[in-house]
């Protein structure tokens, strides 16, 4: 089975509260997920602006 490269960072339901035997809705907000690029002592690098270096999905 393949990962899926993404977070979930948002769930919602409607309408709330849910009744038995009725129709509703799930919305879910997804983002890609971000791979920091780090050390093998776990520290995240950064460039020489500070900001932390991610791995690019192609």
């Amino acid at each position: 089975m393949a990962v899926a490269n993404i977070v979930i960072n948002d769930v919602s339901i409607s309408p709330n509260p849910v009744n038995t035997g009725q129709q509703y809705k799930v919305a879910v907000g997804i983002v890609p997920e971000i791979f920091e690029i780090t050390t093998m002592d776990d520290y995240s690098l950064v460039d020489t602006d500070g900001y932390i270096l991610i791995c690019k999905e192609e």
